[in-house]
């Protein structure tokens, strides 16, 4: 149940040895030096790798690779090419260095009751935080994010805890279903006074998204109000302006075009979820087949 304050949030950090084995990064960076070590061997490839236009290609690919993940072509490439497992580890590691210097919070109060969290770790022991304070928690998060192990760890086994996931790749914003699922399990969690952690990747689209359509339909806030709000806790959320902003002011209107009887929204906005909810333990098991 609900307490005024829960803390201490986790900071012990119990790093393990075999996560560099375990490293999708690592075991790939291996495989190209090997193979770029074998094929140096030969004299074609070392005409090919030295007129190269190395200075040119890296950083274009760069700037290429950081534009397409926010677009649907882009992030189901990189689902297609696993690719999407290495931009998650890189991603999840620099959270984790910003956070060991105190520039970034992994875990946030947004208020009593409810908590906006980056993926919650094994390392971080946060699976025992969450039973010792009987927290609910709810992840909007793609299925391989909660499987695949990083250099810093992996997310924590949900075995014994009330939870529910809602299927949503990273970089995209949720759409009106998924936002709407999101606001009816929170609504539900907190009209029971039960405290609530909201997670994804980084705490601060997907699942900042679904806090803010929370406060949208169930708080009579403005989408600009609901960021705000937030932000004043947690400021590396989604800014004003992006496709998280932008979806989140769509979702307000349509439910106020709902609410004023102009259009037939009502099939997606109040009533229970179908689709789109899946628990955090059979994905784990759907992995595994």
């Amino acid at each position: 149940m609900e307490r005024a304050a829960i803390a201490p949030i986790p900071t012990a950090y119990k790093w393990d040895p075999v996560n560099v084995f375990r490293s999708p990064t690592v075991r790939t960076l291996v495989i190209l030096t090997s193979s770029v070590y074998v094929l140096s061997r030969f004299a074609w490839a070392q005409k090919v790798f030295a007129h190269f236009p190395w200075k040119i290609a890296l950083p274009s690919s760069a700037v290429v690779a950081i534009c397409a993940v926010k677009t649907k072509p882009g992030v189901r490439f990189l689902q297609i090419t696993r690719l999407n497992r290495i931009v998650f580890e890189i991603l999840l590691t620099m959270q984790f260095v910003m956070c060991h210097f105190g520039i970034w919070k992994w875990t946030t109060e947004i208020e009593p009751g409810i908590y906006l969290s980056a993926l919650p770790l094994q390392e971080l022991e946060y699976k025992e935080w969450i039973l010792e304070k009987n927290i609910s928690v709810l992840a909007l998060i793609d299925k391989f994010e909660l499987t695949t192990p990083t250099l810093i760890g992996r997310a924590i086994d949900y075995k014994g805890v009330d939870h529910q996931t809602i299927l949503t790749p990273d970089f995209l914003p949720p759409n009106s279903k998924q936002l709407d699922d999101a606001v009816y399990w929170i609504n539900s969690k907190r009209q029971k006074k039960i405290t609530v952690l909201i997670h994804c990747k980084a705490g601060s689209m997907r699942s900042a998204s679904a806090l803010a359509a929370y406060y949208i339909k169930k708080q009579g806030m403005s989408a600009d109000e609901a960021r705000e709000k937030i932000a004043a806790k947690r400021p590396t959320i989604y800014g004003e302006g992006s496709s998280c902003d932008r979806n989140l002011k769509e979702f307000a209107a349509a439910l106020s075009k709902t609410k004023s009887g102009g259009g037939s929204g009502e099939k997606f906005y109040g009533q229970k979820p179908q689709a789109n909810i899946h628990t955090l333990g059979s994905l784990r098991d759907d992995s595994q087949n």
